[in-house]
């Protein structure tokens, strides 16, 4: 299959038609500095396409986190057909957008399920491939499923999930229920995506959002689960190119003091 990369449209693809008005010398000009700014940004993207820090399917999921969590929906598009291409599996693809509700919205994260519904369709994809059922467990599983992950994720002794569940709820009420319930008992707990994945999946959406005091968290979290420190800057450098180099900076910050901390 084709890899559809993900890049601005070229100055040949945005033509206008000769029955289009003759454009005034300003407008040439206008149209020069476009092109060249398209052309600029094509060859940068190739560029990072090309870096061997982050394997071709990890920098995919990268793009498809965030793309999704954003509500970027034409370029997510792209992303998630360069994602299969790539070797993701439909179901490592819709199971990225469980993590992009928990962590970047609700509402994004049902624009990203119709976008790719789309694309698995186009793909004949059978849809009973799109989705997996969360798991029917009681309650008691759920909060010892989200305690389990939370000691991963924090790198803290296990607490009794009642412990856990009132020292977070008496830190961030609705909030840490929310977290322990949803997040780490529910979502994180399922096996349609490995830890390490899961763990890419976040710390790209958190570091899209500059939220240094979440990476803090979640980039010891995904050393713990096998990713390397390489691996989580390169996720920075290809947040510089869907969020602005800013954002990649302050990414970067953020992971290097983290890395910093646990030594």
């Amino acid at each position: 299959m084709k890899k559809p990369a993900w890049r601005p449209q070229s100055s040949a693809e945005t033509n206008v038609t000769s029955k289009a008005p003759k454009p005034s010398a300003i407008e040439n000009v206008n149209r020069l500095e476009l092109a060249a700014g398209r052309a600029l940004a094509l060859r940068i993207r190739e560029s990072v396409d090309g870096r061997e820090q982050l394997k071709g399917r990890d920098r995919a999921l990268v793009q498809v986190a965030v793309l999704a969590a954003h509500g970027w929906i034409p370029e997510l598009e792209l992303a998630t057909r360069r994602g299969l291409a790539e070797g993701l599996e439909a179901t490592e693809l819709s199971e990225t957008l469980l993590h992009v509700a928990a962590y970047g919205g609700i509402p994004s994260a049902n624009l990203a399920a119709a976008c790719m519904a789309q694309v698995f369709a186009d793909e004949r994809i059978p849809l009973s491939v799109e989705t997996e059922p969360l798991a029917d467990k009681s309650q008691a599983e759920i909060d010892q499923d989200g305690a389990a992950v939370w000691s991963m994720l924090s790198g803290r002794p296990a607490m009794p999930p009642a412990d856990l569940l009132k020292a977070l709820i008496s830190r961030y009420a609705g909030v840490g229920e929310l977290a322990v319930r949803w997040a780490f008992g529910q979502v994180w707990s399922r096996t349609q995506l490995s830890r390490r994945d899961r763990s890419l999946v976040v710390i790209s959406i958190l570091g899209s959002w500059r939220l240094a005091e979440e990476l803090a968290v979640h980039v010891p979290g995904g050393l713990r689960h096998g990713l390397t420190k390489t691996e989580i800057e390169e996720i920075m450098t290809e947040l510089s190119l869907l969020c602005g180099i800013p954002t990649g900076i302050e990414g970067m910050r953020a992971a290097r003091a983290a890395f910093a901390a646990v030594g």
